[in-house]
């Protein structure tokens, strides 16, 4: 019983420390991810803003 009860809270220990990890990991890739795509937006933004300056400006109408 005494061995059970070890091996029970050896395999407790080691699924938190591997659910710990992998939440862990999963957070990094989601910060990074985030960031890639924030910084698609943004450029798409200026990227259409500066298209419709030009294009106010008469620099498409050439």
């Amino acid at each position: 019983m005494n061995f059970l009860d070890t091996a029970k809270d050896s395999a407790a220990e080691t699924l938190n420390t591997m659910s710990a990890t992998v939440a862990r990991e999963v957070n990094t890739y989601r910060t990074a991810y985030t960031t890639i795509l924030l910084f698609v937006v943004v450029s798409l933004i200026f990227g259409a803003a500066g298209y419709f300056l030009g294009y106010a400006q008469g620099g498409l109408a050439r």
